[in-house]
């Protein structure tokens, strides 16, 4: 075999492996001006063993006030799949919960007193991609996968979900110590499948027709736990490779809110 239809080959392979995907995500990260952690491994405690991420982005910010610094980090948790068959989402309108408890549910820390942990800064940890889209998928099918194959976007969201929660668990302490420290923190995780291949959104409309559409990004309820990971519900996204800058820059927009609300509620003390 020479040398050029050997290139061949191994070009052929890495884009039928998923690994060109990972390519091309990992550089559209970088071009938007996030961090990108290279072969950044997680604890999956159900397995017991390290794992690999494929794309684990990042962008902090950092502000000071009287003092004070103040420190903001935003994750998108990536994990890369290719697949020939369309992921299909079941969406329903999206109504944003005035729950707070559900907020600070989610996968983020802070080390900001309780009792500061409202109003402005809620409504930035709120408002995610499903608030941003209008609706929220709750389940997915993998159109003309055969019943006896596994499902892949499953595995793919679980592998976020996990990820997510080792990353969080790294960035959070006990907040019932005492601490002279003068900075103040906040971590956000956003558990997230960068898909290249065909999204597509199905919903009933009134009078029970099912409606199909191409779509670009989706964030997904979903529900998993085990007897190590009990938070059992997350907010996951879904994004199509080719609309992967639109989706960091929602993710921008949503961190630049964040960062300013934690400010803004640091100068309440």
């Amino acid at each position: 075999m020479d040398k050029a239809s050997l290139e061949t080959q191994v070009l052929h392979d890495l884009e039928k492996s998923g690994f060109g995907a990972e390519m091309r995500a990992a550089k559209t990260v970088l071009d938007c001006g996030w961090q990108l952690d290279v072969c950044r491994r997680f604890d999956d405690t159900d397995e017991g063993k390290s794992r690999e991420l494929d794309i684990p982005a990042w962008r902090a910010l950092t502000a000071e006030h009287l003092g004070w610094t103040v420190y903001s980090h935003f994750q998108i948790v990536g994990e890369v799949k290719k697949s020939d068959k369309p992921w299909v989402v079941f969406r329903e309108p999206y109504v944003r919960s005035s729950d707070l408890e559900i907020a600070w549910s989610g996968l983020v820390f802070s080390d900001l007193p309780h009792g500061q942990r409202g109003g402005e800064l809620y409504a930035a940890i709120s408002t995610g991609l499903a608030d941003h889209l209008g609706w929220i998928g709750y389940g997915i099918h993998e159109a003309f996968k055969r019943p006896d194959q596994p499902s892949r976007s499953y595995a793919a969201m679980i592998t976020a979900c996990k990820a997510s929660e080792h990353m969080l668990d790294g960035n959070s302490w006990d907040l019932s110590e005492d601490s002279n420290s003068s900075c103040a923190h906040i971590y956000y995780f956003q558990p997230t499948v960068i898909l290249e291949g065909e999204l597509m959104a199905a919903w009933l409309d009134a009078s029970a027709d099912i409606h199909v559409e191409s779509v670009p990004m989706a964030s997904v309820f979903f529900e998993f736990g085990s007897s190590t990971y009990r938070r059992c519900r997350y907010h996951v996204n879904l994004v199509r490779l080719d609309s992967l800058r639109e989706y960091i820059g929602l993710c921008q927009q949503q961190h630049d809110r964040i960062s300013a609300a934690h400010l803004a509620a640091l100068r309440q003390r």
